[in-house]
């Protein structure tokens, strides 16, 4: 048990990052911040939107497992110590492997540590490339029945290791595993924020190192009023913000504005997806930030 809840606590810290990107940059009490608006705001989408709710599968202790044996998973699984669902950690030859289903929001998260981040890179030639990541980690969505119609590509990455030179110079940098995100939507907006993830890492010879993939639907719950982009960008100006995240002092460059749906959290009931505006942009340091604005009047 307290491996697991250690995975648990791991994993959720993980997914708290994913939210908190601009952390590093963010104080407990709002100081002055100069927002600075490099674009032009998008056609707006006032009037009535729809408000969702997440539908999660209904997912019983077998077919957790099933889950658990295609990954080569071997054990008991038990109930999430943090929050309501699954868990299953087995260790193998000194590499950590895990499973957690949380059953309020309907996603999966799967982790390989031998796969994801090896303790020496692989070789280069058995890393696929961007394209050949992406096309496995779609056809495993598909296989398995996580692919719906509503997603989208999104972005790859890539997982490194600095091999060589001294003082961080000279050296090579080797890929371990890239991870390929998909994008969600709803009414043709995209889902963004911490519950939006929708991610599979792939390792050496196309080997699924882990991933954060939803299995649920999405229903209706009501109308709400939305507010222009210009309204929107006011209430960014006076700290309103749907993360709750306050910037330390300094400008902020704002790149791109774009409508979405607002998702907060993988982990436990979410209660309501509203719409919401993204405010995508630079600090003065060159440090990427995603800022989200409620749409709802």
């Amino acid at each position: 048990m307290k491996k697991e809840i250690v995975v648990g606590v791991l994993i959720a810290a993980v997914i708290t990052a994913l939210v908190a990107v601009v952390a590093l940059k963010t104080l407990t009490e709002r100081r002055e911040v100069k927002f600075h608006l490099g674009c032009e705001l998008p056609p707006g989408v006032e009037g009535e939107l729809s408000s969702y709710r997440v539908v999660p599968y209904n997912l019983s202790t077998e077919e957790f497992l099933q889950m658990a044996r295609v990954l080569g998973l071997n054990g008991t699984p038990s109930p999430h110590p943090d929050y309501p669902g699954y868990i299953l950690v087995v260790e193998q030859e000194g590499y950590m492997r895990s499973l957690e289903y949380f059953s309020e929001t309907g996603v999966f998260a799967y982790f390989d540590e031998r796969v994801s981040y090896p303790t020496s890179p692989p070789p280069q030639e058995s890393i696929p490339t961007v394209e050949e990541a992406r096309e496995i980690a779609e056809e495993f969505m598909r296989r398995w029945g996580f692919w719906q119609d509503n997603m989208t590509p999104a972005s790859t990455g890539s997982t490194t290791m600095g091999v060589g030179g001294k003082g961080g110079e000279g050296g090579q940098e080797w890929v371990l595993s890239r991870s390929v995100s998909f994008t969600e939507h709803l009414e043709g907006y995209p889902l963004v924020g911490a519950g939006a993830k929708v991610s599979v890492t792939v390792g050496a010879d196309g080997e699924i190192g882990g991933f954060i993939l939803p299995r649920r639907n999405y229903t209706a719950t009501g109308v709400v009023n939305a507010i222009s982009p210009e309204e929107a960008y006011r209430k960014l100006k006076s700290g309103e913000q749907m993360d709750g995240l306050r910037l330390a002092e300094g400008d902020v460059y704002i790149k791109e504005v774009y409508p979405a749906y607002y998702l907060s959290t993988i982990l436990e009931d979410p209660r309501e997806i509203l719409p919401c505006y993204v405010f995508e942009g630079v600090l003065e340091d060159g440090e990427e930030v995603r800022l989200y604005v409620s749409a709802v009047e």
